[in-house]
């Protein structure tokens, strides 16, 4: 049968760099590294523990730990009905071996958000719970076997029980985080609300209200003090928000419901607006991709 590719990342590239590093989340509950030399030599290999591995596809991968360690998590449907694991595992990529589970999640595993600096992260999952995480560095580990690690912050965010829409069920999934470079955090899930988080106390400080089904994603320009974030859906929208005021600045409406969507990774092009030589304020501009249920990819 064939294998699905469910998640993927990218190391960071520097311009003195040989090689350019992928990884790619399977279907089968395994990751494979890609390594892409100047010359266009590629090589590949598994990630392969002789203790750990996912039972289930593996939806979502970051870097962390100066780029030293790879994270992986995921889940099914059928994962979470067995009662099987939803560990998150940590990959010290010069050995190609699990040095970090990260326990406590009781259900699939959707997204993760690490912190500027690579040393903690966020995850979010279907049981309801973000959960906030002491990463563990590669370079103080003393022993070849596996460290576990307990979250140091559990986040359950707010049950509002009047919606804009019906809501059959599983209305508690969490989809999607996003964490701005200054700390600012962001949920999105089955509900269809936008929440902010204040990410060193896990306080729920603000809801966003708009969309009409349940969001998929939601991702946040980087630099410092990020003016805008921006939200896809089940509702054929992706919305722009203001962040300070919690208000829609703009709507792009797609053809098919919205499945993710990502910033480019250049900064937020910022330009001073005058009319009649006054200064009226400033025009924010970033690069915007979406994917889609109908299999495209949109850039705007």
């Amino acid at each position: 049968p064939s294998v699905w590719i469910t998640s993927i990342a990218k190391s960071p590239s520097h311009p003195q760099a040989e090689t350019i590093t992928f990884f790619q989340g399977m279907d089968n509950g395994s990751v494979k590294v890609w390594s892409v030399a100047r010359d266009g030599e590629l090589s590949t290999l598994m990630l392969r523990d002789e203790t750990h591995s996912h039972p289930a596809q593996v939806s979502c991968l970051l870097m962390v730990d100066a780029d030293q360690s790879l994270l992986s998590a995921g889940g099914s449907d059928t994962n979470d009905a067995s009662g099987g694991s939803n560990d998150i595992l940590q990959w010290d990529l010069k050995f190609s071996l699990v040095v970090a589970v990260y326990s406590g999640h009781e259900a699939w595993v959707r997204s993760m958000v690490s912190s500027a600096d690579g040393l903690w992260f966020f995850s979010c999952s279907n049981d309801g719970t973000i959960r906030k995480w002491s990463v563990q560095r590669t370079t103080d580990r003393v022993s070849r076997t596996a460290q576990r690690v307990a979250p140091t912050l559990v986040l359950r965010p707010s049950v509002v029980a009047e919606l804009s829409f019906k809501i059959e069920a599983r209305r508690e999934w969490l989809r999607s985080l996003a964490l701005s470079d200054d700390g600012i955090l962001f949920s999105a899930g089955n509900d269809g609300l936008l929440r902010r988080y204040d990410s060193d106390t896990g306080a729920e400080e603000a809801l966003y209200r708009g969309h009409k089904e349940k969001l998929t994603s939601v991702a946040v320009p980087g630099g410092e003090s990020p003016q805008f974030v921006f939200t896809g859906s089940n509702d054929c929208f992706i919305f722009q928000w203001s962040i300070a005021r919690c208000e829609v600045l703009a709507r792009i409406e797609c053809r098919t419901a919205v499945t993710f969507i990502a910033l480019a990774l250049n900064p937020v092009t910022i330009k001073e607006v005058f009319v009649d030589g006054t200064f009226t304020g400033y025009d924010y501009r970033c690069r915007l991709f979406s994917g889609h249920y109908d299999a495209t990819v949109r850039a705007a």
